[in-house]
């Protein structure tokens, strides 16, 4: 019996040490900020966020409240098949809460939003969404078991949900080290769940080139609480999985921060796809760049948009800060890796029409068991070039 005490105490004792361990790591991938011109203003979004109200745990407030502390700029909460009208959108604690849905059947699953057609729609229609897609963003899940949505904005191509699951099929123990010292470095242990969605990119990237799609991120929060006698544990907490990853909305011009006046302008760049998509435990984004410029005619054609090839097209990138890691920013064009730079700053000649979309990997050194490991820091939403 002492012997087995005596195990479990080095066991603890070791679980105790090595997760202090584990708690002084901190991501410090990025130095200094690189200063220049600066085209847009960068908002933060997380979507597929579910309340109370369906399937997730947390009230509208108080995901909102979670939200601000992790830097959050807009919430798009799609509770699962709503059964009531939904609320208009809101500024609520200076963070803005957009309201969709998420619709799952025998035939599709997607999500929907629409910033001025919530009552009118029948979510649960898909006819009358097929018939007026300027009122609606429909995003498709990539369910393989269901039929894509024809009439789809987009793919939800990065699911957080389904990336931590496919882990979990591949690398048992490697989900389970995480579960086991997520209270000592929670955004450490949630990385370790995440892979770059190498076959979804595949199946965008084809689909891409027969008609405009956006590349769409889904957090899938829903801080689903575990009763341990009269205490809730909320795993993983909304904070924490708004820490890992976020869409960043690209404006041209400042909002003003009133719902009635900013609501056309976040649906417009969520449809276009004036956004990317970026992994924010790996670090803070905001003030990355990407658009096209033609020299001949001085035109800027910025993310989701259609251009015209001309031969004086480049591609221009600029990353916020001074990677302080190995790191490349890596041009596709038609899902081809074609081309890349080793620079915090430059440009890519567009030497015909294509595709073209950029993302920017880093070598992150991550703590035992793990070692340096080449991760996708930002996906840029698509370049057209016909």
């Amino acid at each position: 019996m002492n012997r087995f005490f005596i195990s479990i105490s080095a066991l603890f004792l070791a679980y105790i040490t090595f997760g202090f361990y584990l708690s002084q790591y901190k991501f410090d991938l990025f130095g200094r900020e690189i200063k220049g011109t600066t085209i847009f203003y960068n908002y933060k979004l997380h979507q597929n966020i579910y309340s109370n109200i369906s399937i997730g745990s947390g009230t509208y407030s108080s995901i909102s409240e979670e939200s601000k502390r992790s830097q959050s700029k807009f919430i798009l909460f799609t509770d699962l098949n709503p059964t009531v009208n939904l609320d208009h959108d809101r500024y609520v604690m200076n963070v803005g809460q957009l309201f969709g849905a998420k619709i799952i059947n025998n035939e599709n699953s997607y999500t929907v939003y629409s910033a001025l057609n919530k009552t009118a729609i029948n979510y649960s229609n898909s006819t009358f969404l097929e018939n007026y897609p300027q009122d609606v963003i429909v995003i498709d899940h990539m369910n393989t078991q269901l039929k894509p949505v024809e009439f789809a904005d987009g793919l939800d191509v990065i699911n957080l949900k389904n990336l931590a699951n496919k882990v979990w099929i591949n690398k048992k123990v490697s989900t389970l080290w995480s579960l086991l010292f997520y209270p000592f470095n929670p955004r450490l242990a949630l990385l370790r769940l995440y892979r770059d969605p190498d076959e979804e990119l595949r199946i965008f990237d084809q689909m891409s080139q027969k008609k405009k799609l956006n590349l769409y991120l889904s957090s899938e929060a829903t801080a689903k609480a575990v009763p341990i006698t009269n205490w809730l544990i909320k795993f993983p907490s909304y904070e924490n999985v708004f820490n890992i990853a976020s869409e960043r909305l690209l404006m041209t011009s400042e909002l003003s921060s009133n719902m009635e006046n900013d609501k056309r302008a976040i649906f417009n760049a969520l449809k276009a796809g004036s956004f990317y998509v970026t992994i924010d435990t790996l670090g803070d984004s905001a003030g990355f760049e990407a658009y096209v410029i033609s020299k001949r005619d001085n035109v800027y054609t910025f993310m989701g948009e259609k251009t015209s090839f001309n031969s004086t097209q480049r591609l221009f990138f600029k990353l916020p800060k001074e990677p302080n890691v190995y790191h490349e920013v890596v041009l596709y064009k038609n899902g081809e890796r074609v081309d890349h730079r080793n620079t915090s700053s430059g440009d890519f000649p567009l030497s015909e029409p294509g595709v073209y979309r950029i993302q920017v990997r880093v070598s992150a050194r991550l703590p035992f068991p793990d070692a340096d490991k080449w991760l996708t820091w930002i996906f840029t939403n698509n370049f057209y070039i016909n």
